[in-house]
């Protein structure tokens, strides 16, 4: 085995780091198998990619084009490995954990020069070991474990030795480096920024070779991969960006509220990863005072990277959206420990340091398990993702004979069967193990192609990442073509057009132009669509509210209580119990909506929780900006097939 001389040289042989290498990858796939889990957002790609293989549609409903995956290039991994594998959570799981292991035995076996001795491949793998981020998105099913592979990937290809004087060496070797970095982008649009230096440095390497037309049209050849997708994109779903982020670009919540919900995924962060947080800092400041310029450039990227996370609000799963700038942050600090002259002792001490620091996270990796977490959801809505879906999707958990996700989702999507259309809270183990020919949406609009493109209203209590719309009546009975006409006259055109293109003849040229016109069309605004529009006529309950309310049926479009006493009203008590189980259209019935309007506008929507057990109590306290702001409260069921009792109702 290394000794101690050995770990503490400042050069290393093959067998010695064989030695330190092999006992690392061990520890690490032990690791990922321990706490293997899938995640449910997995599956929404994983039912694309399987309607892609097996029917020749990458579309999440069968009939009905829209791009419900985020990363066409996991996209398409998942579906090369499901053709192979047809077996959906051994084909996540499988897949996740080759990439992941690949990318670890790369960072561990090549990012460190051979002449810089093995104690930084030490200080390097206790980085990336102690991590629990890392670790639980080794195996999520999600595209962290490609992203993480096209980072070092693309940091090996930029750290290859070659002559910049001569002109077919720096060909090859910015060709490399821009297409991993199509590559990156592909895997997240999002993580263009981790991309920019190494393709700034091939851009420069091709300059005082090519002049400028030759190398426009080297960088068109190298970036034909993105172009000719984002070309596809327009025809086939009539958009430029994911059907998911389209949903997630028009939220409606003040840009301030966004930059303090990214801030908080920070904060989140750091109590389940305080390795992946620390690292982060510690990459940035050594970069930026190295006095090679090339960490420099690496820790621009990282804090680039950080701040898009800030702006968009972070992510609802703690540590996802950090994973990748953490795998470049650790090859930034393993990098300078290897560069800098200082004695080696202290870098092993320093990775004795790392796996200690990792013991003070919520949930340490070398000390907790993947153990289900029942109450996983922080102040801003950010999960533990991995213990939240470990008790129905951990390796150790699932059905032995099957593999299978156990738990409440399996039996819902035992109900998905026909067409539908069907409405649920969420989309993923449900829709995927039940018919493949259902059409399944959600108020979220993962994955309708209409309702991302209308606006969310604000709520005072809005989780990131999922941003609900109103749905109209027949909404999705429009889609499927069921029915003719829009309920919303003022939506009408765009609705028929995004019905035309989803679902029309695909070689049809109104089709076409269509496709083209709606890529690049104006979204409706929130003050284009009011309430009254949207929902129509709703039974009308006059209230003087000097007498307590009686008992209303929700049903339907719902009622509206209107009552002079709320324009003082500082609070609202609200119970109710839900009357229908759920329902074939309405998978995950749990919710009723309560929304404030003033005329025939929104001020303010609450989700109101609902049993079938007994009433469920709500306390709703009024924000500044919407107290004496209303003149009625409409209660709705959260899907048109519910019924529900509203038995309570009273003002302070």
């Amino acid at each position: 085995m290394a000794s101690i001389s050995n770990l503490t040289s400042t050069r290393d042989s093959r067998s010695d780091r064989l030695l330190v290498v092999t006992p690392l990858m061990v520890t690490y796939v032990l690791l990922c198998l321990r706490d293997a889990w899938i995640a449910d957002d997995a599956y929404i790609t994983l039912r694309s990619a399987r309607n892609w293989v097996e029917h020749f549609e990458p579309n999440f409903n069968l009939g009905i084009r829209a791009q419900a995956f985020t990363s066409e290039a996991w996209h398409a991994v998942l579906a090369v490995v499901y053709g192979v594998i047809p077996h959906g959570y051994l084909a996540l799981l499988g897949a996740s954990l080759a990439v992941a292991t690949a990318t670890t035995a790369l960072l561990l076996w090549r990012v460190i020069p051979r002449d810089r001795g093995i104690a930084p491949i030490v200080l390097l793998g206790s980085l990336l070991l102690s991590s629990r981020s890392y670790v639980d998105y080794s195996t999520s099913g999600m595209e962290n474990a490609l992203l993480h592979l096209m980072v070092v990937v693309l940091y090996l290809f930029w750290a290859q030795p070659h002559d910049p004087n001569d002109a077919a060496s720096s060909r090859i070797w910015s060709r490399n480096i821009l297409l991993t970095s199509i590559g990156l982008v592909m895997t997240r649009l999002d993580h263009a920024p981790l991309a920019l230096p190494f393709a700034w440095a091939a851009i420069a390497g091709l300059w005082p070779h090519l002049k400028r037309w030759p190398l426009c049209r080297c960088l068109l050849l190298y970036g034909s991969p993105f172009l000719l997708w984002k070309a596809f994109s327009i025809v086939y779903y009539g958009s430029l960006l994911p059907n998911s982020a389209l949903s997630k670009l028009s939220h409606g919540q003040p840009t301030g509220e966004m930059l303090a919900q990214g801030l908080g995924y920070f904060y989140s962060s750091i109590f389940l990863d305080p390795v992946l947080m620390i690292a982060l800092g510690v990459a940035v400041v050594v970069g930026w005072f190295s006095p090679r310029g090339r960490s420099r450039k690496l820790a621009i990227a990282i804090v680039l990277q950080m701040a898009i996370c800030i702006w968009v609000g972070g992510d609802f799963m703690a540590g996802r959206f950090l994973t990748a700038s953490f795998v470049l942050a650790t090859i930034v600090i393993a990098r300078e420990a290897a560069l800098t002259r200082g004695p080696t002792l202290g870098q092993l001490v320093a990775a004795v340091a790392v796996v200690g620091l990792s013991l003070l996270g919520t949930r340490p990796v070398w000390t907790s398990s993947l153990e289900g977490s029942r109450r996983p959801f922080d102040a801003r809505g950010i999960v533990d993702e991995a213990s939240a879906w470990s008790l129905q999707t951990g390796l150790w958990n699932v059905n032995r004979d099957f593999f299978l996700p156990v738990g409440h989702r399996r039996e819902t999507a035992a109900r998905l069967q026909g067409p539908g259309p069907y409405f649920g809270d969420s989309l993923g183990i449900e829709t995927f193990y039940g018919d493949e020919n259902a059409r399944v949406f959600d108020a979220v609009a993962l994955v309708d192609p209409l309702l991302s493109r209308m606006p969310s209203v604000r709520e005072p209590w809005w989780r990131i990442g999922h941003f609900t719309r109103m749905v109209p009546k027949d909404h999705a009975w429009f889609l499927v073509g069921k029915r003719k006409d829009y309920s919303i006259p003022e939506l009408g055109p765009l609705a028929e057009r995004v019905r035309n293109v989803t679902t029309g003849p695909f070689w049809d040229r109104r089709r076409l132009f269509d496709a083209i016109a709606l890529s690049f069309s104006p979204w409706p605004r929130p003050e284009d669509v009011s309430f009254d529009q949207l929902f129509g006529h709703i039974n009308v309950v006059e209230w003087p509210g000097a007498e307590p309310l009686l008992k209303q049926k929700i049903d339907g479009l719902g009622i509206v209580i209107r009552s002079p006493r709320f324009v003082t009203a500082r609070k609202i008590t609200l119970s109710v119990q839900r009357d229908s189980a759920p329902t074939k259209t309405s998978l995950n019935a749990r919710w009723v909506m309560a929304y404030f309007v003033e005329g025939g506008v929104e001020r303010m929507r609450v989700r109101i929780p609902s049993s079938n057990k007994k009433p469920m109590e709500t306390v709703i306290q009024l924000e500044d900006g919407v107290r004496g702001r209303f003149d009625g409260v409409a209660i709705r069921p959260a899907h048109l097939s519910d019924k529900s009792t509203l038995t309570a109702f009273t003002i302070e």
